[in-house]
């Protein structure tokens, strides 16, 4: 299988074709946290992480909720 290369979180990374936003979460560790992703612009509720490819060029950006007062 051939890697391929995004940008995450305005880093360069690189990731096997056909990795999911999931796939990438778990990577980063935030893997069952609270978390939000834009994929090329668009907003993905995290029930949508599974259904979502990373192509090459993908910008995706991660951001995770953090609660505290």
């Amino acid at each position: 299988m051939n890697n391929i290369r995004v940008t995450v979180n305005g880093k360069p990374e690189e990731c096997p074709e056909g990795t999911t936003v999931a796939a990438m979460a778990e990577k980063l560790g935030m893997a069952g946290k609270s978390a939000v992703a834009e994929l090329d612009g668009a907003i993905l509720s995290k029930n949508e992480f599974e259904n979502h490819i990373l192509k090459e060029g993908s910008k995706l950006e991660l951001i995770r909720f953090v609660g505290g007062g």
